[in-house]
């Protein structure tokens, strides 16, 4: 991650009652430690004090949430945290970037974010999320990383989609939803 990428992370925890990784059952328990790790550090790299500890957070499999969990996250609170503010104003570090009414096919979607997660000329694209509709009438929720993309049925949604990363070539971008990902 870039050091800008960083500071994002680590403020964003900074002050937060807990974390929460989601996604766990996809992800052994050493790569969970890993990303707890790289949180703490991330922290450490802007003077802050604060270590996560095991009770701070809360690992999730799947897309429900337990009771428990609910509970946890209410009373989890807010920690008062101290860290240095790095200067940004040369470059910001992550942009987004909405595509709205983009009209491809489920297959013709992911293979547009496959090519796009590996162009280099593109930007460094870090996720790409959003809905889209089926001829159907029944919605799609895409979440794409590098390392993973799923398509999933859900009840509703809003025709958008959303890339982000960091120095992105929008036009570059653009033409791979335009094009049915026949880009490149």
């Amino acid at each position: 991650m870039s050091a800008e990428a960083e500071y994002l992370l680590a403020s964003q925890a900074a002050n937060a009652g807990c974390v929460i990784l989601s996604k766990c059952d996809a992800a052994s328990v050493e790569e969970q430690e890993h990303t707890i790790a790289h949180l703490n550090r991330a922290l450490a790299k802007i003077g802050c004090k604060r270590r996560f500890e095991e009770n701070e957070v809360l690992r999730l499999g799947g897309n429900e949430l337990a009771e428990a969990d609910f509970k946890k996250i209410a009373s989890a609170g807010y920690v008062s945290a101290v860290y240095q503010k790095p200067d940004l104003t040369k470059k910001q570090a992550f942009e987004s970037l909405y595509f709205m009414d983009v009209h491809m096919s489920e297959e013709e979607l992911k293979n547009a974010v496959e090519k796009l997660m590996q162009d280099a000329s593109a930007g460094h694209v870090f996720r790409v999320k959003g809905f889209l509709p089926k001829e159907d009438g029944t919605w799609l929720e895409l979440n794409a990383t590098s390392k993973e993309i799923t398509l999933c049925p859900i009840e509703n949604g809003q025709e958008i989609l959303i890339v982000i990363g960091e120095d992105l070539v929008e036009e570059k971008i653009r033409a791979y939803f335009q094009m049915g990902g026949n880009e490149k």
